[in-house]
């Protein structure tokens, strides 16, 4: 008798659509025929030669990877027509047995499928501008491409934009994410790719990453999502001030298009400094200003603006504004106010005065001095020493002399005047106010008192009731101080009057006036006999004068 046989062959089915991943197996089948092989590397299916087989023996079949990771793959094995076979758990490898009766060839098929699962890319969005888009892609076996576009933000929030990306994705396989911005009104960095469980590799500088996909990785679907921060810096107003006088309100301001930036509105008091922010995003334009409470009280002051940063080109007062870049930096802008000022000096102007008499000088506002003592030259001039302040646009200074009790003349204040500014004057008056206006302090103003001393005129007059002229001695006491003679160089203690045609006289120009109200006196010192009886006539154009004369020798007036 001769025992049955029939043919077994090894066919190798992959499913892989990947491509370059080099995974191979070798199929090998053994029985009481002998033993065949059959290699194959995916994608590439295979049938082995046939193999001599005999009814009711048990032949081994199998498969092993050669190269590459077998885990990456699922196998099914099937036998037609139908046999019996104790199959492997992961089906690569079986007995086979073969019937007794009714021998067909026998086709073994080891089918492997690389596994594979949906991979999904989207985006998350922090203080983006609404309708921004990014477009999104994975790259494997295949491109899967998406745009993500930007909802309205939250503040620091992470919203999800809408559209993703998505790739089917093979185990063993290195698949590339990444996303690139489109036309957009902000800028954004990459502020985190989260894949879940697995590790995201970044690839240089830029926002794409690599995953290598195990077979564990893809047994469920993979979702990785880019999150998106706006770029951002603080914005700072700034006040700072050179006020000494102080009082004057502004207002600064600060406020982005964006409403995630919002705005600051703060109020100040001069000399009181300080500083207010908000966070600016890429973008958005930034406009920035500062208004006086009173509008003319700018007038008072010399304003600067200074900024650094993205808003350095900004440095015309009162208000600026800056598109924020893409790469934004911290930038302070400051508004510097410095009050207007000038010096002004307080002069003393005497007239007719007594040399080394005395007046004190005082100038106050903001800053003061004095008393300053001004010391009077012979005659009429002007003191060497001042008093002296700095004086601010909106001051008002009070300026005020002082006569030394002890000056030996009185005076009378008989003007004051300024360069500059509203004088507030009485005639008369030791003090004065002085409004200065911003337009005054463009140059040094200078005020000054005059003081005019208290002086008259003495005129002696001799008259002879008589027929023969003659020379007459006198004496008066008051002083030579800064007075004119006619005739000239006439002493006043000791003077002679020399008649002609029976009259004749003396004139004494800018005599002092006593400043205790008290009477001079005139004596005639030796009239001579014959003249005995004279009288003396004191008269005066003013009528409170109290001059008066007498007949008693030696006559006196």
């Amino acid at each position: 008798n001769q025992r049955t046989e029939t043919t077994l062959t090894l066919v190798k089915d992959w499913v892989d659509p990947t491509t370059g991943l080099g995974s191979s197996v070798e199929m090998t089948a053994t029985g009481q025929g002998g033993q065949i092989t059959e290699p194959s590397t995916s994608p590439t299916d295979s049938t082995s030669d046939t193999l001599r087989v005999f009814s009711g023996e048990t032949v081994d079949i199998s498969e092993v990877f050669t190269t590459g990771d077998g885990a990456n793959f699922s196998t099914v094995l099937t036998c037609l027509p139908a046999v019996e076979a104790n199959v492997a758990t992961d089906e690569r490898s079986a007995d086979v047995v073969v019937p007794t009766t009714g021998l067909e060839p026998i086709e073994c098929t080891f089918e492997n499928t690389r596994l594979n699962t949906s991979m999904t890319l989207d985006k998350d969005w922090i203080n983006p501008v609404e309708g921004d888009r990014y477009g999104l892609q994975i790259s494997g076996t295949g491109n899967g491409n998406g745009i993500s576009t930007a909802p309205a933000a939250t503040l620091d929030t992470p919203v999800s934009g809408a559209g993703s990306a998505s790739l089917q994705v093979y185990a063993g396989e290195q698949v590339t994410v990444t996303e690139f911005a489109l036309a957009n009104t902000g800028t954004y960095t990459v502020a985190g790719l989260d894949c879940g469980a697995l590790t995201a590799t970044p690839v240089g500088d830029g926002p794409a990453a690599t995953l290598t996909l195990s077979a564990a990785d893809v047994a469920a679907p993979i979702n990785c999502t880019y999150t998106n921060a706006r770029t951002s810096a603080d914005f700072t107003i700034a006040k700072t001030w050179d006020d000494p006088v102080g009082g004057v309100g502004i207002g600064l301001t600060a406020s982005g298009t964006d409403p995630l930036s919002g705005s600051v509105a703060e109020s100040l008091q001069s000399p009181t400094e300080g500083s207010f922010g908000i966070t600016v995003y890429s973008g958005e334009t930034v406009s920035f200003g500062e208004t006086f409470d009173v509008p003319a009280d700018a007038d008072l002051f010399t304003t600067t603006l200074v900024c650094d940063g993205d808003a350095s080109a900004n440095d015309t007062p009162y208000s600026g504004s800056y598109v924020v870049p893409a790469d934004p930096q911290d930038t302070t802008c400051t508004f510097d106010n410095v009050r207007k000022r000038t010096m002004l000096t307080l002069e003393k102007s005497w007239v007719a005065a007594v040399a080394g008499d005395e007046a004190d000088l005082t100038v106050s506002a903001t800053d003061s001095d004095g008393p300053i003592t001004a010391i009077a030259p012979a005659g009429t001039g002007t003191s060497d020493d001042t008093a002296g302040i700095t004086v601010y646009a909106g001051d008002e200074v009070t300026l005020t002399e002082a006569l030394e009790a002890g000056n030996t003349a009185a005076y009378d204040v008989t003007d004051f005047t300024c360069t500059a500014g509203a004088v507030t004057w009485t005639d008369g008056a030791a003090s004065a106010t002085l409004d200065v206006a911003a337009t005054d302090v463009a140059a040094p103003i200078t005020c000054v008192f005059e003081n005019t001393a208290h002086r008259g005129n003495i005129v002696i007059i001799k008259n002879i009731d008589g027929t023969t002229d003659g020379e007459f001695d006198f004496a008066g006491n008051w002083s030579d101080d800064g007075i004119t003679t006619d005739p000239a160089d006439t002493d006043p203690a000791e003077f002679s009057i020399a008649t002609e045609e029976l009259t004749g006289a003396v004139v004494f120009n800018d005599v002092l006036v006593p400043k205790d109200g008290s009477s001079f006196s005139i004596v005639e010192t030796d009239p001579t006999p014959e003249y005995d009886g004279t009288s003396v006539d004191c008269t005066s154009v003013d009528p409170a004068d109290t001059s008066s004369g007498g007949t008693t020798t030696p006559l006196t007036g």
